[in-house]
């Protein structure tokens, strides 16, 4: 049916992001390569399909899977990887679609349903999201699981900081700015990959091994392109 054709295809569309990104980590080029193919993917998709059954299957999905909210593409594409086979227990959905302008991104009114509804929100942080905490503010994150990549960047480097030198105070110490794009990064990727992972077993505890397991192979095969 049409609903198979659509997994089978974003399971293919999965496994080329990894092909398009060397080893599966994520490079400009390749996010924009797989904002496209999931755009397309999504168009076709929506057009085999009647607007009544799409509202139908929706229904159905809110009520039976986990919803999980990424506010862009390079924080979608990690949650797959580690989601891996498990992906047809979350209904994992992309805000910022490929052409959309992050910096002037608002979201939608139903964009504003889905955020309410959800069950964990991610996001990047930083300027570019700054709508974000108008939504927090707002209350629609009330009693979710909200994740900001930024801040858990922060929050590492402050640890590793603390670790180096616990005698000094550094008075008026200003940190350069976080970079938004925070996949070009390997080793942020690996620890986003790693607290990312820890959302989703808090998502799906019952899976926790397999998770981890896909968080571990993930995180290997970046290992191995910084090696290289």
């Amino acid at each position: 049916g049409n609903e198979m054709t659509w997994k089978k295809r974003a399971g293919f569309l999965a496994a080329a992001v990894l092909l398009f990104s060397g080893c599966g980590v994520l490079t400009q080029e390749s996010v924009e390569k797989g904002q496209m193919e999931l755009q397309k993917e999504t168009v076709d998709n929506e057009q085999n399909q009647g607007q009544q059954e799409i509202v139908e299957k929706n229904a159905v999905q809110t009520e039976e899977k986990i919803q999980f909210i990424c506010a862009t593409f390079p924080e979608y594409d990690w949650v797959r990887q580690i989601l891996g086979e498990n992906i047809e227990k979350f209904e994992l959905t992309l805000l910022v679609q490929n052409g959309m302008d992050l910096h002037s991104y608002q979201p939608s009114a139903e964009d504003m349903i889905k955020i309410s509804d959800c069950d964990a929100f991610l996001y990047t942080g930083g300027i570019s999201e700054s709508w974000v905490e108008d939504v927090r503010r707002a209350g629609q994150t009330e009693q979710k699981q909200v994740l900001n990549l930024l801040e858990v960047i922060e929050e590492q480097r402050e640890t590793e900081e603390m670790a180096e030198d616990t005698e000094h105070v550094h008075e008026g110490e200003v940190h350069a700015a976080l970079d938004e794009h925070i996949w070009l990064s390997l080793k942020n990727a690996k620890l986003l990959v790693e607290r990312i992972t820890d959302l989703v077993v808090e998502m799906d505890c019952e899976n926790e091994l397999v998770y981890e397991e896909n968080c571990k192979d993930y995180v290997e095969k970046m290992n191995a392109l910084d090696l290289e």
